[in-house]
């Protein structure tokens, strides 16, 4: 996987705002292995995964609907921002 920037985290936060909150947490595993899964695809066939983009958590995210940016008064999205640096902070 590529490494993780800020933009990615956007990105990731927009899904998670979009989905039900008690699929947060499950979406964040699969997004983080989705771009894992094709970092490993790119290293091998030179070219982006079809499906699961560039090895980015950013072109994972992509796959599932978003949320335009929310502004960060919105709780739940702080609460989708908190989610995902949860898990930054535990791998």
């Amino acid at each position: 996987m590529k490494p993780v920037l800020m933009g990615d985290v956007i990105a990731l936060a927009r899904a998670l705002r979009a989905a039900p909150d008690a699929e947060r947490a499950s979406l964040i595993s699969q997004v983080f292995a989705d771009a894992s899964e094709a970092a490993v695809f790119v290293k091998k066939a030179r070219r982006t995964h079809p499906d699961l983009g560039n090895g980015s958590v950013m072109a994972a995210s992509s796959r599932y609907p978003q949320v335009p940016e929310p502004w960060l008064q919105d709780r739940e999205y702080c609460r989708c921002l908190r989610d995902i640096f949860d898990y930054l902070s535990e791998r």
